[in-house]
């Protein structure tokens, strides 16, 4: 009995950490997507019909999306936006680290469907 009885409290010790663990990378996962993605997941998957979207690229590749300063990705990227007005005016900015910042005044409409480029130059 008294080997039987150390051999499951061990078991039980065993068994509690892992469980602690997967609650901890869980846990993180979610207030690293929350907390700093920069984005607002509630505005971003809200479904309007009269949202606009824009499709953007960049080369090299793997650049930062930000649209009005918040953070919307990594190129390539498809972003849509739900607060537009009838010409409401918004800033794209492309940031990729070793290049120089990209950014562009845009005027979407409802229901506006734009492509963008970003062409990034070496910063020197």
């Amino acid at each position: 009995p008294g080997e039987q009885g150390r051999m499951r409290k061990h078991c039980l010790i065993v068994l509690l950490i892992l469980n602690i663990a997967a609650l901890a990378v869980t846990g993180s996962a979610v207030c690293r997507y929350l907390f700093f993605s920069g984005s607002k997941p509630a505005t971003d998957t809200i479904i309007n019909d009269e949202a606009a979207r824009l499709s953007i690229t960049s080369i090299p590749r793997d650049a930062k999306v930000f649209v009005n300063g918040y953070y919307k990705g990594r190129t390539p990227a498809d972003v849509k936006i739900v607060s537009v007005q009838t010409n409401t005016s918004f800033k794209l900015v492309i940031l990729k680290e070793g290049f120089l910042r990209w950014e562009k005044n845009i005027k979407l409409h409802t229901g506006d469907f734009k492509e963008f480029q970003a062409v990034l130059k070496k910063a020197r």
